[in-house]
């Protein structure tokens, strides 16, 4: 699912070796909406996207990253784990509102039919804002506002 994208960005499969370029995109775009975040919230983050710690990750079978590209800069990233559960899905923030987002989205749901055919439904756990962008993408609350390790979420749900 390649359609409605910028000229000159490309999305493709994380290739082995860009966990650093993927943890730099993540904080760097983490950071410019990290007064939503606590100390502890932001602690935890910047652990859990260390380059090695993604390595760790992505190793798992059930874990895949999709990646934008504006030539070879990496300006998107989508992850999915456990079959069904998108995680670290970022857009440059000079990038965002372009169609980046919902294609990445997009391209990640359609692998998750294809590899897992029997799945039903698209797991996320939504920043507060983030929740709108993906209601826009058919996702909705499937819970309450919830805080681990100080990061705050709420699940959401999309059907396929």
């Amino acid at each position: 699912m390649k359609t409605n994208l910028p000229q000159g960005i490309d999305i493709r499969k994380m290739e082995p070796g860009e966990e650093g370029r993927i943890a730099e995109l993540v904080l760097r775009t983490f950071a410019a909406a990290s007064d939503e975040y606590d100390e502890q919230a932001v602690e935890t983050f910047v652990q859990m996207v260390s380059p090695d710690t993604l390595a760790e990750i992505i190793s798992d079978e059930d874990c895949f990253f999709f990646n934008a590209y504006d030539k070879e800069d990496l300006v998107g990233t989508i992850g999915v784990r456990n079959g069904n559960h998108i995680f670290l899905f970022f857009v440059d923030t000079k990038y965002q509102r372009k169609g980046i987002g919902r294609v990445l989205v997009g391209t990640a749901i359609a692998h998750i039919k294809q590899r897992y055919p029997s799945a039903r439904e698209i797991l996320v756990h939504s920043s507060r804002g983030a929740i709108v962008a993906y209601e826009h993408m058919g996702f909705r609350k499937i819970g309450k506002e919830v805080v681990q390790e100080g990061i705050v979420s709420t699940p959401m749900c999309k059907h396929v």
